[in-house]
């Protein structure tokens, strides 16, 4: 069994609060993760007054990246709000996905961070064929960057001189996730292991052997 990709929401805004309505597809198994890019570490991140669960963070050189999460919410249209003390630019995407062990969903988790690069890039190793990588990139420059090879986009948003950038990539082994700019500049990322549901009669019949 693999990870279904559902619905995925971007927004972006310069406020010390970031709302945006998110139809959340549901299905069986699932799980909202919420992927953030900004200068500030919000206090509060909830999906329908709901706060999230953290996976991942990363601040560098007064970046912040940061992957949330959130098992079983309810489906259908609910509000994603995240807050931080002043105002800032931010750059959110929320994306749904079903087919998830929601007993335990998280799997590896890695970060990296630059003072000034060009290249913004992580290795994180998916432990499945059937798991899923999912990154997020803040980048302290006033241009969208150019997304790697073998990763499916998720949003690329620029608010102000801050980049928000995510992406997936499936399959099992090292993961490079990277996004190319075209200049210098501070660097937060985040990429996490989404685990996929193990199907339990597969399972048994292994377990026979």
């Amino acid at each position: 069994m693999g990870i279904t990709i559902g619905t995925i929401t971007s927004h972006k805004v310069r406020s010390n609060i970031q709302t945006f309505n998110h139809n959340h597809s549901g299905g069986d198994n699932n799980i909202l993760i919420v992927c953030y890019s900004s200068v500030q570490n919000p206090s509060s991140v909830t999906y329908d007054n709901v706060a999230m669960n953290q996976a991942v963070l990363k601040t560098s050189d007064g970046h912040v990246s940061r992957i949330l999460y959130l098992v079983n919410p309810p489906s259908g249209v609910h509000q994603v709000k995240i807050i931080t003390s002043s105002i800032s630019n931010k750059a959110s995407a929320a994306i749904s996905l079903s087919g998830v062990d929601t007993d335990d969903p998280i799997g590896n988790t890695q970060t990296a961070g630059s003072a000034s690069t060009s290249t913004a890039t992580l290795d994180i190793v998916s432990t499945s064929p059937d798991n899923i990588i999912i990154d997020n990139a803040a980048k302290g420059f006033s241009q969208l960057g150019s997304i790697g090879a073998d990763q499916t986009l998720i949003y690329t948003l620029l608010e102000g001189n801050t980049a928000g950038a995510s992406s997936y990539e499936t399959g099992s082994g090292t993961k490079t996730m990277s996004w190319t700019y075209g200049a210098d500049g501070p660097y937060a990322g985040t990429a996490v292991e989404i685990k996929a549901l193990v199907d339990a009669n597969t399972t048994d019949f292994f377990r026979l052997f």
